[in-house]
């Protein structure tokens, strides 16, 4: 089980800062808004999912009205400066609405924090109306294996949250009613100066959930630094960290 308490502390901490290292998910929010926009009406009513700082929104140009964001952090939800839209603060998999409340749901780099894809994606199809559309990504399993290799490698003992497979995100769409409509799988590199400038960089974001307490000499950070840079070079000679993101739109079909 997921320490939501602890989740919700690690992005309130991050919040003021987040807008500023979010890079990757700034992009992919301003993707998953450019796709919501074609299925999203002046009298739409719709959700967004673990919206942080309110990246999603911000690109969605139709009546902010009937928007309704949802956060576990208070702190990421203050961050926003247009308060147009209703900003609850809750965890996602505990929302308050009715089945059949939205037209369309969105989602960016959040769901990989559900405890259970499955049992979670059924209680989402039930939020949407029919024919609701539900456009999202999240960062899948390929995500930082360079990070995880070295941890085993050099018996370090850093915590990377395990994120869900391809497949396991498409088994609990296929739970449901849900259609895949679009799919895509997109691999990106990121570059660092070196490997614990990477593990900052996502502590920066408030990704760096952890429910364990170790210590981590300076041996085992240079020897873990050092076998990621001889390992996973980059371009440029310094250390290459990958993100495979996954993107989605279903829709509801009864």
């Amino acid at each position: 089980m997921l320490n939501k308490k602890q989740i919700q502390h690690n992005f309130s901490q991050s919040a003021s800062r987040y807008n500023q290292a979010a890079e990757l998910q700034k992009l992919w929010a301003k993707k998953v808004a450019n796709s919501a926009t074609s299925y999203i009406n002046n009298d739409s009513y719709i959700l967004d999912l673990g919206c942080g700082t309110s990246m999603i929104s911000q690109h969605i140009k139709q009546n902010s009205a009937n928007f309704f964001e949802c956060d576990i952090s208070f702190e990421m939800l203050q961050q926003k400066r247009d308060k147009k839209s209703f900003q609850i603060q809750c965890d996602f998999e505990n929302l308050p609405f009715c089945d059949n409340s939205f037209d369309v749901l969105v989602s960016s780099f959040a769901l990989q924090w559900l405890s259970s894809f499955q049992n979670n994606f059924i209680k989402i199809s039930q939020l949407l109306k029919n024919k609701g559309s539900f456009i999202f990504c999240l960062p899948t399993s390929e995500s930082l294996k360079e990070l995880v290799i070295a941890n085993k490698e050099t018996c370090c003992s850093f915590y990377f949250h395990p994120l869900p497979t391809l497949n396991e995100v498409e088994t609990a769409i296929e739970s449901t009613n849900l259609q895949i409509i679009e799919k895509k799988v997109e691999l990106i590199k990121f570059e660092f100066d070196n490997a614990l400038q990477a593990i900052k960089s996502i502590k920066e974001i408030g990704a760096n959930y952890s429910d364990q307490k170790s210590i981590i000499n300076k041996t085992q950070l240079r020897n873990f630094d050092n076998f990621c840079l001889k390992n996973f070079a980059g371009v440029s000679k310094s250390f290459a960290l990958s993100w495979e993101v996954s993107f989605f739109i279903v829709q509801k079909n009864h």
